[in-house]
């Protein structure tokens, strides 16, 4: 029984993921869209968000209070990182 709600729940944080992604990728094409046809270089859009994305990210470091030690390694993590490089 709990094997299949923890095969439930990674079904619903993979599907969290893929929601988020497809969102990220629809807004950065509208966005990215948006810009170039008022005449921003594409390249001046890309230093901008990820200025934009590192300014945001940075600070998270301060206020995470994670353990300092990393878990095992296992077949299984490095498979979900395949299909997470695949997917990407």
């Amino acid at each position: 029984m709990a094997s299949i709600s923890l095969r439930r729940r990674d079904a619903v944080l993979l599907t969290a993921m893929l929601a988020t992604e497809t969102g990220n990728v629809a807004m950065n094409t509208l966005f990215k869209a948006a810009a170039t046809s008022k005449g921003l270089n594409s390249y001046t859009f890309l230093i901008y968000s990820y200025l934009i994305g590192s300014l945001v990210l940075l600070p998270s470091h301060i206020f995470s209070y994670r353990s300092r030690s990393l878990p095992p390694l296992s077949f299984s993590i490095l498979c979900k990182i395949g299909v997470l490089g695949l997917l990407g």
